[in-house]
């Protein structure tokens, strides 16, 4: 609450006059206050003022009391609160931001009383200021995690909403990709319909890479595509860059890992290199040298020395000559909804971006910069291994075929046709169930010759590892490979092979399962 203004019987001597022990006791109050002449400036201040801003009394006497606010704060007081508490001697709870010795800010809310003389002239104020600072960012806080907690319940429902239409559509996948290979293997190769054919297959395969992206996004996982030959990659992306960089920025690359491939789907490493080369552009607003590299590096060597557990690594640098970082942005730069940059000039996401899909694929990513001197962003990604390039280069073979009789569980009619087509086609002798009824009765039925259970993870009732665990008693000598659709988290290993798949890659994930070591 604020005093009303002092009556002229109250009035004392004026400030070269004030009593040396009222002067002491003043300078003394454990508040932070100051008194203002009717030019407005401080004629009096106490030591928590000081103490709190970081002046010394002699910075402080005699001058404006606006030279201690910042210009927004000052243009605030000079035009509008000033002027009217000069006429009613009274002013509450104003907000202001003070400027202390060390160039921080200090935010205030400041309640005033005014001396007036007999004849209703301004002599001095009483001003009482409370420091609210540290309240104030605990509301701004609060506000920011509120749009936080806001904006991640949105990403979630669209991350739902990314699932569910990704499932359906990789079973719909599936079956084109069963018949699709079906039609192609009866077609002339020389033929105008084989080439149609080719073009279907090929679109369906980029709408396969689309929906892993949905899935990954949904359910915050790598998207499980092929490695990325990374100089490839930097060399084919070099043509988009060069744009995005602007005339002022000259562009030099500096590779040396050749065709080796590193654990990453080749459109998220294109969405790392573009974001990385966007942030370094934006801190060159005056043009200046990005250099991107490339080279081998035996274990990890980021600023953490966190230990990858992949023996070999891939080191990517992307390095400019810009205006550079000080340790509070480094500490801040891979927080979401985090930027230097001027309002409207940018989201906060492209570094947390970046650092969301290398930790996805195992890898780390940091920044080493000074202020004046540059920022270099590296990322370190486990290199592909001899055994999955081993694996990769397999694919391309024929498809191997067998004759033993597999169990096919799937609830999906479509699916379920297109699985038996592929397996019969190989050879197999299959028998297919819709339900855990269904199931059951077969198993029971066909004990002895039942070799691998193909089973989709999610069915109705039952999910498909609980109906096997069913099954266990009459087929315990079975292999069991599951296949899905869904975002659920699911092991990444030789029981699961995620839809949609092409028929060549069904038939030889159960040939290596019939002819590998039983389950202990």
């Amino acid at each position: 609450m604020v005093c009303p203004p002092l009556k002229p019987e109250s009035q004392s001597l004026s400030a070269d006059d004030l009593d040396e022990g009222f002067r002491r006791i003043y300078e003394a109050t454990p508040a932070m206050m100051h008194s203002i002449n009717g030019d407005g400036c401080i004629e009096l201040v106490t030591d928590a003022w000081l103490y709190r801003l970081g002046y010394t009394r002699e910075q402080v006497l005699g001058r404006p009391s606006v030279d201690f606010l910042t210009p927004r704060s000052a243009a605030y007081a000079t035009e509008v609160i000033l002027p009217a508490y000069f006429k009613t001697g009274r002013c509450e709870d104003v907000a202001y931001q003070f400027v202390c010795a060390d160039g921080s800010l200090v935010d205030v809310l400041l309640s005033a009383t005014a001396q007036i003389d007999a004849s209703g002239k301004f002599v001095r104020s009483l001003a009482v200021l409370t420091d609210v600072t540290e309240k104030n960012r605990a509301i701004e806080q609060k506000l920011h995690l509120q749009r936080q907690l806001h904006q991640s319940q949105k990403m979630e429902a669209v991350g739902r909403l990314a699932g569910g239409i990704a499932h359906d559509f990789n079973n719909l996948l599936t079956v084109i990709f069963t018949y699709g290979n079906f039609v192609l293997e009866a077609l002339d190769a020389d033929s105008r319909s084989y080439s149609d054919m080719a073009q279907i297959i090929r679109a369906a395969e980029s709408a396969t890479e689309l929906l892993k992206k949905l899935l990954a996004f949904s359910a915050g996982r790598a998207t499980g595509g092929p490695a990325a030959k990374v100089d490839q990659t930097i060399e084919q992306i070099q043509p988009l860059l060069r744009p995005l960089l602007g005339p002022g920025v000259e562009l030099t690359l500096e590779l040396a890992c050749d065709q080796q491939a590193a654990h990453i789907d080749r459109s998220e490493l294109e969405q790392v290199l573009v974001n990385l080369v966007v942030n370094a552009r934006d801190a060159m607003p005056a043009g200046g040298k990005l250099t991107i590299r490339t080279r081998p590096i035996a274990q990890q060597t980021s600023v953490s020395d966190a230990q990858s557990s992949h023996p070999s690594q891939l080191l990517i640098e992307v390095e400019d000559t810009g205006v550079g970082m000080d340790e509070h942005t480094i500490s801040r730069a891979f927080d979401p909804f985090f930027t230097s940059k001027a309002p409207n000039k940018g989201t906060g996401l492209g570094l947390s971006t970046c650092y969301g899909i290398v930790k996805r694929h195992r890898g780390e990513i940091w920044i080493t910069s000074e202020p004046g001197h540059g920022t270099c962003c590296s990322v370190s990604l486990p290199l592909v291994d001899t055994d999955e390039a081993s694996t990769a280069a397999a694919a391309s073979l024929p498809s191997p075929r067998g004759s033993e009789t597999i169990l096919v569980i799937e609830d999906q009619p479509a699916v379920l046709a297109s699985l038996q087509r592929t397996l019969r086609h190989a050879g197999y002798q299959t028998l297919s169930a819709s339900d855990t009824e269904q199931a059951t009765a077969l198993a029971q039925a066909n004990q002895q010759s039942i070799r691998l259970v193909l089973a989709d993870v999610m069915m109705p009732g039952l999910s498909g590892p609980e109906l096997v665990e069913r099954l266990r008693p009459s087929l315990p000598q079975a292999r069991v490979l599951y296949i899905s659709g869904h975002t659920d988290e699911l092991p990444e290993d030789e029981l699961l092979l995620r839809k949609p798949f092409k028929p060549s890659e069904l038939v030889r994930r159960i040939r290596q399962l019939l002819d590998g070591p039983a389950a202990p």
